[in-house]
């Protein structure tokens, strides 16, 4: 996989609702398949199509759909059946909607682990799995009843068709109920509560939220957000609350201004949780999302045959992000906001950032070295190795000047 700054990728489509079918695997033999974190936060699997070995990303967000890249398609021979949807919209895509070819042809088989599922609906994209470096982005197939095990401690995903006693003792963090709606899956009532920075004061939000592989941020909150809590009164919380700045997010040409917040969370989480409030949604559509960046804290069962989701805590030291950059060597994750400076929202405690003395949510105001000066990733790359960095800091209020050694 290519170092790529990640977009959220959610595929909203407009489909009816499916019932659970009878999608029996044709192998029985389940084996795991191993799971890849990529260096742009995504959940990257390996899958077997015609006997060919491709790497998916898996997005339980997409829809039920398989996409798949040009190259993909040529070597399947699907390409011969084609009809061009340009109604297909993404809820953080380039405005207006991409065009995508949508192949209409018979369903396709893919085997995950040994089990071979069937996708109906094969979408040819070759914009988002580019931007990806993916062979192509996987779903839960409409209508499955299967049992899809993520566990992020094993790194592994594993189908079946039932679960043992002993394994749902295990999952003994939470079990929460299932409903599928346009193809994506959400589960009933998550109990959230946000604790204040300031006063310690908890607010309890109680809604639904779409399950979201492919998003690698932890909650987002759509358009006005779910249909049972109260969004204005829990932004309005938010904003007095918590760490919070407008940030900049680039869809194509354009430049949206969305809103981002920290804030402690002791409902389920029970750490620092990040809020994205898309207030701008591209899909017309209000929900709240629980991103992979939320999800990597439990081991998870996604149990279709009883609409269940299962969860079980890890004992995990580093949360998703800081798991990346550890991976990748990277030094820090930071957001450009509105006011022109830029928030570390993840730093790399094996970095020469964080030795310096740069931590996390600092606000970098400016970056010199010698005569040049900019933002941080363009006076990294100009600058030599022994060169002094300075960067200019506001930490709770305060100003810093911190040197840094390339």
């Amino acid at each position: 996989m290519g170092k790529i700054v990640g977009n959220i990728l959610l595929f909203i489509t407009f489909i009816h609702s499916v019932s659970c079918v009878n999608n029996q695997p044709k192998v029985s033999t389940t084996l795991p398949a191993n799971v890849f974190i990529t260096d742009n936060s995504h959940i990257a699997i390996s899958v077997l199509i015609d006997s060919l070995n491709f790497n998916f990303l898996f997005d339980t967000g997409a829809s039920g759909k398989l996409i798949v890249s040009d190259t993909v398609a040529s070597l399947l021979g699907i390409t011969d059946s084609l009809s061009v949807n340009s109604k297909m919209g993404y809820g953080f895509s380039p405005t207006p909607p991409l065009k995508v070819k949508e192949v209409t042809k018979s369903p396709l088989d893919v085997t995950i682990g040994g089990m071979l599922l069937s996708y109906e609906e094969i979408i040819i994209d070759n914009n988002s799995t580019a931007a990806l470096n993916a062979d192509g982005i996987i779903s839960i197939p409409k209508g499955d009843c299967h049992i899809w095990h993520l566990d992020f401690d094993r790194m592994r995903l594993e189908l079946s068709d039932s679960l043992s006693a002993s394994q749902t003792a295990e999952y003994e963090d939470g079990t929460f109920d299932l409903y599928e709606h346009r193809g994506n899956y959400f589960v009933k009532d998550i109990p959230l509560a946000f604790v204040s920075e300031h006063s310690g004061n908890t607010y309890h939000y109680i809604d639904d939220y779409m399950i979201d592989t492919g998003s690698p941020y932890e909650i987002v909150l759509m358009g006005k957000g779910g249909h049972k809590g109260n969004y204005e009164q829990l932004i309005a919380y938010l904003a007095d609350n918590s760490l919070n700045f407008e940030y900049l997010m680039r869809t194509g040409s354009e430049v949206i201004h969305n809103k981002m917040y920290y804030i402690a969370e002791s409902g389920m989480a029970c750490d620092t949780v990040q809020i994205i409030n898309q207030n701008k949604s591209q899909s017309g559509f209000s929900m709240n999302i629980l991103g992979v960046g939320f999800m990597y804290r439990y081991n998870l069962i996604i149990d279709l045959h009883s609409k269940i989701l299962l969860l079980k805590k890890r004992n995990c030291s580093k949360d998703l992000n800081e798991t990346v950059l550890s991976i990748c060597g990277s030094n820090m994750d930071t957001y450009a906001t509105a006011a022109h400076t830029s928030i570390v929202t993840s730093i790399n405690h094996n970095s020469v950032l964080y030795k310096a003395g740069i931590r996390r949510f600092d606000e970098i105001t400016g970056v010199t070295s010698g005569s040049m000066e900019g933002n941080t990733s363009k006076i990294f790359k100009m600058a030599e190795k022994g060169d002094t960095l300075y960067f200019s800091i506001v930490r709770n209020g305060h100003k810093l000047n911190i040197p840094v050694v390339k």
